[in-house]
């Protein structure tokens, strides 16, 4: 087997970050940032545009995508698995 990473997008990530994490599946991020000094104070924030990643292992490629897929609610894109490269 090898190991693969799925980048997901779309609104409300904590949605999708709660449904792979109840199928298994590892997820990295969102970052979140500080909307400004002043919304910082108050507690807002908003995340990243780059998605959050699931990370898991798979035969192939496909197999990753589709084991993402369907453990996600509606709403939200897949991109294409790659290998995840040790750093």
């Amino acid at each position: 087997m090898a190991r693969f990473k799925v980048r997901v997008s779309g609104e409300q990530l904590d949605r999708a970050r709660m449904a792979l994490d109840r199928a298994g599946i590892p997820t990295i991020g969102p970052p979140y940032y500080g909307r400004g000094e002043s919304t910082e104070s108050r507690g807002e924030s908003t995340e990243s545009e780059r998605g959050l990643l699931a990370v898991l292992d798979a035969k192939t490629a496909e197999e990753a995508e589709a084991r993402v897929r369907d453990n996600l609610p509606g709403g939200y894109t897949e991109e294409s698995a790659e290998p995840w490269e040790e750093g």
